[in-house]
């Protein structure tokens, strides 16, 4: 882990002394927050979010970038535990439904627990909620998902600082 940290840290200070600008690709949102000023969330080739880093980690709404973002190791084994449960909670692992996974409607509605008849039969559109884009049927913030964009338990991942407050 040192040697990653030594790694992003050479990277962010490349970036801030040469202006350059990375595509970083990796499964650890926590790091991606760090060294990212934008995120944008794949399944299976799809955006199913994106938008400024700290706006996608700190508040994520599509049932994806929960699991992610839920899967980032904190310090602390109880609120480590309550996160472990929030991403078992919110995707669903059903191998039944994983047959229909490239069909017509969204490529994560097989391990979706917000899945909807309509997430099978059309691919949603993309929706923008403040400044991030996701697509997703069932978002709604008074409704859709009981937690759509609310804070994982925890601590928030390591990052840039910049971000909306709860």
């Amino acid at each position: 882990m040192s040697t990653q940290a030594q790694v992003i840290n050479l990277l962010a200070a490349l970036q801030a002394e040469l202006g350059v600008a990375y595509l970083f690709i990796a499964h650890d949102i926590a790091v991606v927050r760090h060294i990212s000023h934008r995120v944008v969330v794949l399944y299976r080739g799809r955006v199913m979010e994106s938008g400024p880093a700290a706006e996608v980690c700190l508040r994520p709404s599509h049932p994806y970038t929960r699991a992610l973002v839920a899967a980032a190791p904190v310090p602390d084994p109880a609120l480590q535990r309550k996160r472990r449960q929030v991403r078992r909670a919110s995707v669903s692992t059903s191998t039944a439904a994983a047959v229909a996974v490239d069909g017509p409607g969204c490529p994560f509605a097989p391990r979706c627990p917000h899945t909807a008849e309509v997430c099978w039969s059309t691919r949603p559109a993309r929706t923008t909620v403040g400044q991030v884009e996701l697509s997703c049927h069932r978002y709604d913030p008074g409704s859709g998902h009981p937690d759509a964009g609310a804070p994982l338990p925890g601590p928030s991942p390591a990052g840039n600082g910049h971000g909306r407050q709860p």
